[in-house]
C-alpha cells in the first residue's frame, strides 16, 4: 500500500480545530486574569479597612481632610485626578505597612479613594439609598456578582467595572 500523506484538505481541518481550542483556551485564561486581580483588589480593602478600624481605636477619629483622596500607591485612568494626601497618609502609615497597589485592568478608573464626608443619596445601580458617611470606593472588573464588592456596597454597574463603596463608620 502506497502512503500518501496528509491532503491539503485534511491538514486546514487540523489547523482550524488548534485555533478553535486556542481561542477557547485563551479566553478562560483572561476570565481567571480578572478574578485574580479582583481577588487582590478584596484583600487590599479588607487591609485598608484593618488599617483604618486600628487607627480609629487607637485616636478615636478620622483624619480630617478636604476632599476625596487616593489612598493606594497611585490612582490611574478617571482617577487619576484625585491624589494622596499627607494627612491621611501620616494617619494610616502605623497600620498600613505598604501601600495597596490596584492591579491595573481594562476600566475605566482604578485605585482606592477614601471620601470623608461622601454625601449618600440613592446608588445609580439599583437606586436604594445610600447613607452619608466616610467610605472607602474602588471599583471591580465585571462581570457583576454576589462577591464583586467584597461586602460593600455596588455603588454602579457599567459595562467594563463595578463600583464598590464600604462604609468607615
Amino acid at each position: 500500500m502506497k502512503n500518501r500523506g496528509f491532503t491539503l484538505i485534511e491538514l486546514l481541518v487540523v489547523i482550524a480545530v488548534i485555533g478553535i481550542l486556542a481561542s477557547v483556551v485563551l479566553a478562560s485564561l483572561n476570565s481567571a486574569r480578572a478574578k485574580g486581580r479582583n481577588a487582590r483588589r478584596a484583600s487590599d480593602v479588607k487591609q485598608i479597612m484593618l488599617a483604618f478600624q486600628m487607627a480609629i481605636n487607637d485616636t478615636g477619629t478620622v483624619p480630617s481632610v478636604a476632599a476625596e483622596h487616593c489612598i493606594s500607591a497611585t490612582c490611574y485612568e478617571s482617577w487619576a485626578n484625585y491624589v494622596r494626601n499627607s494627612t491621611v497618609d501620616a494617619w494610616l502609615a502605623p497600620y498600613l505597612p505598604t501601600w495597596p497597589s490596584d492591579p491595573v485592568g481594562g476600566r475605566a478608573r482604578g485605585g482606592y479613594l477614601y471620601f470623608l464626608n461622601f454625601p449618600g443619596g440613592t446608588t445609580p445601580y439599583d437606586g436604594s439609598p445610600a447613607p452619608a458617611g466616610h467610605i472607602i470606593n474602588w471599583a471591580t472588573e465585571p462581570p457583576l456578582s454576589a462577591t464583586s464588592c467584597s461586602g460593600g456596597k455596588v455603588w454602579a454597574v457599567e459595562s467594563n467595572y463595578v463600583e464598590c463603596v464600604l462604609y468607615i463608620n
